[in-house]
């Protein structure tokens, strides 16, 4: 089972980051829901930090540019042209990507928990101190909700035509 769920895992992150190098507004659609720290593999966690960072610089997103935006950074043992263009075999829609995104978060969750519980805290510590820290890091999880500070020109228009048609039609009135 371990082995399904990590299995499942993977190919979960590879069609989250996928699609973020295949369609332009996917990397949008995610940001606010995870952040790289939701990835279990350490290469998938680089190239979510580096699309969120090239998503804050306004920055086209796709295989090549964040090839080229890696610069010498090197994934998979060097093959980091072949580790993105592979990234998006595991892609069949982006109908889903907010719930894709959200199972990534639970599985974050999943394992921050565990970690905790086996053996994350600081043993040289009182033991009112050892519960203040399991508090803190419980409510990092818990409360880890990342904020949507952002709106995507789509999803911005639409909500404008929304507005427009509940104003005609008198439900809004402001």
């Amino acid at each position: 089972l371990m082995k399904e769920g990590f299995e499942f895992s993977k190919k979960l992150e590879s069609a989250v980051l996928g699609a973020c190098l295949l369609e332009k507004t996917a990397i949008g659609r995610t940001y606010g829901i995870i952040n790289a720290a939701c990835f279990y593999s350490d290469d998938n966690k680089k190239v979510y930090r580096v699309m969120a960072e090239m998503f804050d610089k306004n920055l086209p997103i796709d295989c090549v540019t964040v090839w080229q935006y890696l610069g010498d950074e090197q994934l998979h043992a060097g093959s980091t042209a072949w580790y993105l263009t592979r990234l998006t075999n595991d892609v069949v829609s982006t109908a889903h990507l907010e719930y894709h995104c959200q199972i990534l978060k639970e599985m974050w969750r999943t394992r921050e928990l565990e970690r905790i519980t086996r053996g994350g805290l600081d043993m040289e510590k009182t033991t009112k101190e050892q519960l203040y820290q399991l508090n803190q890091e419980l409510r990092e999880i818990q409360g880890g909700e990342f904020k949507k500070e952002w709106y995507d020109m789509e999803e911005l228009m639409f909500d404008l035509v929304q507005h427009q048609k509940n104003r005609q039609s008198g439900n809004v009135k402001f």
